[in-house]
């Protein structure tokens, strides 16, 4: 990370954005909130 921090922040940053965006489809597409999903756990 010391040797590129550019790379390492861009790496940082697509891999949330990426993580969130699938997050929020898979929410759309599975019909259950996070509520629902707590349920099922317990």
């Amino acid at each position: 990370m010391a040797a590129h921090p550019f790379h390492a922040l861009f790496y940082i940053v697509f891999m949330l954005t990426a993580c969130a965006l699938f997050s929020k489809t898979w929410i759309e597409v599975s019909g259950s909130s996070a509520r629902d999903v707590a349920k099922q756990l317990k």
